[in-house]
């Protein structure tokens, strides 16, 4: 099984690169990357059928996202162990999510082109789904991801399941002891559904690409830079 850690740290804990914002480094990653500060994000929610861009991420942390890692456990209390061993957990948090595997996780993704960086699009769903409008529960995240200029852009992308106590926890290391909260992170309105891996040339390139995505129906896609 996939997991996706979110790495939470408050600003003043990394480093301005985000060299010390990743360090897996282990058999079970997958994937993994140092994102800008939030200040440095982009969030993007349609309303009304017009397309809103706001500077910031899509919710205010105490301990916002500043890196993520894709690991693969058997279940959720392995990639709770490998969340602990993190650096991160030691000095902020580390958000386990289990991926909802079967979207198309296995079809080829984009390779970055030459002139391209690393852009991170966070989904951020409503906790309450039992609102959402019919187009929204009908969208297709497939579609969307085999579209022009999608396929030729996305290197990577996962759905989470959403968070409860059987498919997520948070996880913090004091005192050389693991402290474990199964549940979401944060009980807000809107929690992360996804995530989509982008080569984009440049920030309007990867808006270009998130603005069509089915998550605007009824959610909002935060937009961030990697360090590379």
């Amino acid at each position: 099984m996939k997991h996706l850690l979110l790495l939470r740290e408050r600003p003043s804990a990394g480093d301005e690169d985000g060299g010390a914002r990743t360090g897996v480094r282990a058999a079970e990653t997958l994937l993994e990357g140092a994102l800008h500060d939030p200040e440095d994000a982009t969030t993007l929610r349609r309303r009304d059928g017009e397309l809103m861009l706001e500077d910031g991420p899509f919710a205010d942390f105490d301990e916002p996202v500043v890196a993520f890692a894709l690991v693969e456990a058997p279940d959720l209390e392995a990639a709770v162990a490998v969340a602990a061993a993190h650096p991160a957990a030691r000095s902020g948090a580390v958000e386990v999510r289990t991926v909802w595997e079967g979207f198309a996780d296995d079809e080829p993704g984009a390779v970055p082109a030459p002139g391209t960086r690393p852009y991170l699009l966070l989904h951020a769903n409503p906790r309450d789904r039992d609102s959402a409008p019919p187009e929204a529960v009908d969208a297709s995240p497939i579609e969307w991801s085999t579209a022009e200029p999608t396929r030729r852009t996305v290197v990577t992308g996962h759905r989470l399941r959403p968070a409860d106590a059987a498919t997520s926890a948070t996880v913090r290391v004091r005192q050389g002891e693991a402290v474990v909260v199964h549940g979401p992170y944060a009980e807000l309105a809107e929690e992360v559904a996804g995530f989509d891996l982008l080569a984009a040339r440049d920030l309007d390139d990867a808006i270009e690409v998130a603005r069509t995505h089915p998550t605007l129906l009824l959610g909002a896609i935060e937009i961030r830079p990697l360090w590379t």
